[in-house]
């Protein structure tokens, strides 16, 4: 089984809330304390516990109540009976609801109101951690909990297999010369003495063998002083297998399902991993994902075989819902993406999986999907074509405004023709954003909405004309002597001006015959002038420049439509 959809009524802050979900994986994003964690509190004690808590309530005199849609795979086909969804098999509307703090959840059949045992629901495994879980204490042979119990299962299995006994691993003569020595000096104490207390073989060989094994990493350092994130990762994984024990050994595999031949088995199980980026590099994060998700969609042959020979498990029927904070750990498939935002005070989420984007649409997201995660997490995101304005923005922003970090402002890099459409699509996650575009080939683009077009070719040309316009030659030409190594001797070459001035900005329609030096050129020669800056400007855009850029302007050497830009940013980030 797999989660299609939550529509949620009285349960802390999530009241109202409809949230869609992809078949696979799931990223949910949106701003600190909107309620992305309650999203898994929820799912967790739907699936893992009788009842919600006072606190859930969000009104003690009103019930909760949660409209569940899930996914069926074949295997489970029948596990409802005929309980389906009208429209597609393979669905269930479900209503689990409790009427106050001292009753337990109920579930029903949305359609039919028919009583659903709470045991066929939960037949979906639900795997819950929080960023505050503590590895070490689990990851150990001998603590017999958390995942310490599935490594205690492997030694127990081995013991089983092999019959093995104490006098396997023990010399009894030395073991028996040892206990002696310990005794004789004990016994002098008068508390051991008084209470007969001594010391014993322990009679129990796998208690024995726990305590005998440690991990360590290559270096034969213990894993306790290996990073939170190694030790993160390990908790992890081995948390599948203790649910995998959990169900064949308590719940007496009532959770698995077999193929009518009864060659294959399979279990459902859902991942929820709340802000895992937190212990994690960024590479790492990805890794992870990538990892879990091969091991929930039985891609991992180590895995598939781990499960199979431990718990003659053959496949999972998995998804994994994950909450963060961090454009690193997200895939690259915007329908994974659920994101939560408030509008009007309404709280709504908007999922990936619900859009059906135009093809053109859809093609311009995933070819720029690696560059526009950060929008996600923006509470207003500019989309710019070019380095200049990518690095510059954000820098002549908090001299006008704010820190556009304090203001929630992200800006992206996309190609221009992309542009409006990632407006769409921001738009279409409840992203409030703005974006421009050059006039390259001096035609208008087509008209929409939040995007703006520059009135001359490029930010370049509107800059440098803005600044010899307002008399302001002097800070274009602090840019390029802190910039360019020759500073006002640098000379651009006729061919130069000709194919960057000539035929690129159509300023002038014959060619240039000679080269033009900054320093030879008067300050009331502005047509040299900006041949000259136009000519340096294109063939040094970088992102180093933008930011050079940023820092040299002022307030107030903003060119307007670019001023206009930031202008509205900053009332959607503050109206967001």
């Amino acid at each position: 089984m797999k989660i299609k959809k939550l529509e949620i009524k009285n349960y802390r802050n999530l009241d109202g809330l409809v949230v869609h979900f992809d078949d696979a994986c799931n990223f949910i994003v949106g701003e600190n304390n909107i309620g992305k964690s309650n999203v898994l509190w929820l799912l967790n004690t739907l699936f893992s516990y009788r009842s919600f808590k006072a606190d859930d309530f969000k009104k003690v005199d009103a019930p909760i109540e949660i409209a569940l849609q899930l996914k069926l795979d074949d295997l489970e086909l029948g596990l409802f009976q005929d309980l389906f969804d009208s429209t597609d098999h393979h669905l269930i509307n479900i209503i689990a609801k409790q009427e106050n703090i001292d009753e337990s959840i109920l579930f029903f059949h949305k359609e039919t109101n028919t009583a659903i045992p709470a045991s066929i629901v939960r037949c979906i495994n639900f795997i819950h951690y929080d960023s505050l879980r503590n590895p070490i204490a689990e990851i150990n042979f001998d603590k017999g909990k958390g995942v310490g119990k599935f490594l205690s299962l492997i030694v127990a299995q081995y013991i089983e297999t092999n019959k093995i006994s104490n006098s396997n691993f023990i010399d009894k003569k030395l073991l028996e010369d040892l206990l002696s020595t310990i005794n004789n000096r004990t016994s002098k104490i008068k508390f051991f003495k008084d209470h007969k207390i001594s010391a014993s073989q322990e009679e129990n060989i796998e208690t024995l063998l726990l305590r005998l094994i440690t991990l360590k990493d290559a270096n034969g350092e213990s894993l306790a002083k290996a990073g939170y994130g190694i030790q993160f990762l390990i908790l992890v994984t081995l948390s599948i297998l203790e649910q995998l024990q959990i169900i064949t050994q308590q719940r007496k595999g009532r959770a698995v399902f077999e193929n009518p031949a009864g060659n294959e088995r399979a279990i459902s199980l859902v991942l929820g991993l709340d802000e895992p980026e937190i212990h994690l590099h960024p590479y790492m994060q990805r890794s992870l994902v990538k990892y879990l998700n091969g091991i929930i969609s039985n891609n991992n042959k180590d895995f598939t075989d781990l499960i199979k020979e431990t718990f003659n498990i053959d496949k999972f029927i998995g998804q994994i819902i994950v909450v963060t904070h961090s454009p690193n750990i997200i895939l690259d498939n915007y329908k994974q993406i659920a994101r939560m935002f408030s509008e009007k005070n309404t709280l709504k989420a908007m999922s990936g999986s619900e859009l059906t984007l135009d093809r053109q649409i859809e093609k311009h997201v995933y070819l720029h999907f690696p560059f526009i995660k950060e929008a996600f997490f923006s509470r207003c995101a500019i989309f710019v074509e070019g380095d200049t304005e990518y690095a510059s923005f954000p820098i002549l922003g908090e001299k006008i405004y704010a820190d556009f970090d304090d203001l929630g402002i992200g800006v992206i890099q996309a190609g221009g023709e992309a542009v409006p459409q990632l407006i769409q699509i921001a738009n279409s996650f409840g992203i409030p954003s703005v974006g421009i575009t050059d006039r390259d080939d001096g035609k208008d683009a087509p008209k929409f909405p939040n995007h703006y077009q520059t009135s001359l070719r490029d930010f370049e040309e509107e800059l440098i004309t803005f600044m010899l316009t307002a008399s302001k030659e002097n800070v274009l030409r602090k840019i390029v002597v802190d910039y360019d190594p020759r500073g006002t001797e640098r000379v651009i070459q006729v061919n130069a001006l000709n194919s960057r001035v000539s035929k690129q900005y159509k300023i002038f329609s014959a060619d240039y015959t000679t080269d033009l030096k900054l320093a030879d050129i008067q300050l009331s020669d502005i047509p040299n002038l900006k041949s000259f800056y136009l000519a340096w400007f294109s063939i040094n855009k970088s992102f180093p420049l933008g930011k050079l850029i940023g820092e040299t302007l002022s307030s107030d050497d903003v060119p307007p439509i670019y001023r206009k830009i930031l202008e509205e940013a900053y009332k959607m980030a503050k109206n967001a």
